[in-house]
């Protein structure tokens, strides 16, 4: 079974919800007016980037996320084939 890693890049984060909206499992607007894409962890190479692996079976929610994200914040990487599977703008 494929996996992904599923990257955000909070700082460019404007808010929009659209995340919330299409993947609420994993994604969620805080108080600070950015997303929060839930069980990640920070890259400790690369601040404000966080990141979550996930199973095939939750890609999907998480590429309609990215793919609505308007500033492009968010994009998922198969990790067999090391291919970005999204129209993000990261």
């Amino acid at each position: 079974m494929a996996r992904f890693l599923v990257e955000y890049d909070k700082k460019k984060c404007i808010g929009s919800g659209v995340c919330e909206a299409v993947c609420p499992e994993f994604w969620q607007v805080q108080t600070d007016g950015k997303a929060m894409l839930k069980g990640s962890k920070e890259n400790p190479t690369a601040a404000g980037i966080f990141e979550l692996v996930v199973e095939e079976k939750d890609a999907d929610c998480n590429r309609r996320a990215a793919d609505g994200c308007p500033p492009g914040c968010i994009k998922v990487k198969n990790l067999e084939t090391g291919e970005y599977e999204n129209l993000g703008r990261m």
